[in-house]
């Protein structure tokens, strides 16, 4: 996690114009440290702030990851619904197929009978 912090302070001090960290507002250094009262030095390279900002994305990342999984889900849940349902349609289109032929055989054995009594 160290490494995480070192490593958003370093893309700060890429992103400005400043040659040496040191002359980046908010950049310390590792011998400086940063100590929070009561607190030993967790977060070396971090300006006061940043831990909060650290934590609120930390939690806005742990909280899309659970809506995602949610979201992955639901969706697994309805493929399954749509699945079942493409089953359904076509077992009932071949079914349909199937009285529809019947149906023919029916009625050219009847209407055929008809045709031939009547000539």
């Amino acid at each position: 996690m160290a490494d995480y912090f070192y490593i958003l302070s370093f893309l700060r001090v890429l992103r400005s114009d400043e040659k040496s960290p040191a002359t980046v507002p908010g950049f310390l250094l590792a011998r400086e440290g940063l100590k929070s009262p009561g607190h030993e030095p967790g977060f070396s390279f971090l300006e006061i702030g940043m831990k909060s900002k650290y934590r609120c994305l930390v939690e806005d990342i742990l909280s899309c990851e659970q809506k995602l999984r949610e979201a992955k889900s639901i969706q697994r849940d309805a493929q399954e619904k749509l699945t079942k349902a493409d089953g359904y349609v076509t077992y009932q289109e071949a079914s349909l197929r199937e009285s529809e032929r019947k149906l023919a055989e029916i009625e050219a054995i009847l209407f055929g009978s008809e045709t031939q009594a009547l000539r």
